[in-house]
């Protein structure tokens, strides 16, 4: 009886644990950016920063459907990175997950400027 309660909380355990999201990063440059402050038709829309990327076949399906990447606009260090690569031209490695959406956009959560 002991050994059976044990599984199951084991179990139930599992089933509670979140999914780990999938992260997929590559090597391109930043070809649109924008920010959205306030969005009264769609607030789930609202304080985010959009990126465009040059190509977009490294990330997943899901991910690819939507033109671009979305982040929140609090995370200041994301815009700078962004809008300077943007500005320069220069390639930067974009890292995204394919669960951490906004709305139905894939959130990207890190930049790494590849400039000399």
């Amino acid at each position: 009886m002991i050994r059976a309660c044990a599984s199951f909380g084991l179990l139930g355990l599992l089933l509670a644990a979140p999914a780990q999201a999938e992260q997929y990063w590559t090597s391109t440059r930043i070809v649109q950016i924008g920010a959205v402050a306030e969005d009264l038709d769609y607030p789930h829309y609202s304080d985010v920063i959009y990126i465009g990327v040059a190509d977009r076949e490294w990330l997943p399906e899901t991910c690819r459907k939507m033109p671009g990447l979305l982040a929140r606009a609090s995370d200041t260090a994301l815009l700078l990175l962004a809008k300077a690569a943007f500005e320069h031209g220069r390639p930067v490695v974009i890292k995204a997950d394919d669960q951490g959406k906004i709305g139905e956009y894939c959130r990207f959560f890190q930049i790494t400027d590849e400039a000399p």
